[in-house]
This record gives C-alpha cells, sequence and structure tokens, in this order.
C-alpha cells in the first residue's frame, strides 16, 4: 500500500493530480499526490478553480 505525505483530512490538494488510468485503473478519475485521495474530473476542476480564484485575489 502506498504512503501519501499527507492526510486526506487536512491535505489542501495543492501537490496536483495524477490520472488514475495512468496507474492501471480505468476509471478516468484523478487522485492527488498529496494524499492518496480520488476525485472524480468535475471535483478535480472545482479544486483548480477555486484554488485559482483564491490566488487572483
Amino acid at each position: 500500500m502506498t504512503q501519501w505525505a499527507k492526510d486526506p483530512e487536512t491535505c489542501d490538494h495543492s501537490a496536483g493530480f495524477i490520472k488514475e488510468r495512468i496507474l492501471g485503473a480505468q476509471t478516468g478519475d484523478y487522485i492527488c499526490n498529496g494524499c492518496g485521495e480520488d476525485f472524480t474530473p468535475a471535483e478535480r476542476k472545482a479544486i483548480l478553480d477555486k484554488r485559482q480564484a483564491e490566488q487572483s485575489g
């Protein structure tokens, strides 16, 4: 089992995402590189949009 650097409950998902397909799954979901939590494409987009909005003020 993979050990992740961060706890999913406190992770801000700033480490980026990798597609599960790259890891052998066929869901099309994304895995946070920091905590290992998986997200649908829509959930990932919401996280990235929120982060962009926070960065732009």
